[in-house]
């Protein structure tokens, strides 16, 4: 077995790296040659496994659409890392990446404006196993090592609706991530050779196959993605 570790940067209009927004997704395949099974991912479906996971619209919209014009949408300026942690699951380094894939994101929605960068909504993965895994035993966390969590932002304020009074994630936008996610496993699977998006677990030293996932209404947020301060206003 194969295990690649994709790691996806999303560009800022800034150009700065330490602005940039970073996903991350794990692959197994039988493909013993990394960088073949990498070119399986990016041959995936019409565009690549990846790229249509952000810019297909498996929904009415895609998940670009969703997301803050703060995302250059330049040519090229998105890429995928591809590491092989085969024989790394355990998290040590794993080395330098094996391809890298340059990627555009389809053009910002013209009919939002943008939240706080650190505003998003997150799809959770599930991995084989997790239904049954209990939460604790022993001090660990099984249920947990079968869970991942892919966080989608900076967002723009079609995401989010006002219901009893509280911001929610729309409804529209919950299915239109899902559908996504539905996508990205149906592209994975039509590999020729045998290929799974799985959860990884480095506490576990393990991967489980992803068998489906959820986008629950409630936003999250992720202060690191947030931006520093410009200005300042006292009182005395």
């Amino acid at each position: 077995m194969t295990a690649l570790l994709a790691v996806v940067t999303l560009l800022h209009e800034s150009g700065l790296p330490i602005d940039s927004d970073v996903n991350t997704f794990v692959f197994t395949s039988t493909e013993t040659d990394p960088v073949v099974m990498a070119d399986n991912l990016d041959g995936a479906g019409t565009t690549g496994a990846l790229q249509r996971f952000y810019n297909h619209a498996a929904g009415a919209n895609s998940i670009a659409d969703h997301l803050s014009s703060v995302i250059h949408r330049g040519d090229d300026t998105c890429t995928i890392e591809y590491y092989d942690i085969t024989g790394h699951l355990d998290g040590s380094d794993h080395g330098s990446p094996v391809k890298v894939t340059n990627w555009s994101m389809t053009a910002a929605s013209a009919d939002h404006n943008d939240t706080p960068a650190e505003c998003g909504v997150v799809m959770t993965i599930l991995g084989a196993g997790r239904a049954t895994a209990p939460v604790v035993s022993g001090g660990t966390h099984p249920k947990a090592r079968h869970t991942g969590r892919v966080y989608l932002g900076p967002t723009n304020n079609g995401c989010w609706d006002l219901l009893s009074g509280e911001v929610r994630v729309a409804e529209n936008v919950q299915l239109d991530i899902t559908a996504a996610g539905s996508q990205l496993l149906t592209d994975v699977a039509g590999i020729a050779t045998a290929t799974l998006w799985v959860v990884w677990s480095r506490a576990g030293n393990s991967v489980d196959t992803v068998v489906g996932g959820f986008v629950d209404n409630a936003p999250d947020i992720q202060r690191r993605r947030g931006v520093a301060s410009t200005n300042r206003v006292t009182f005395t």
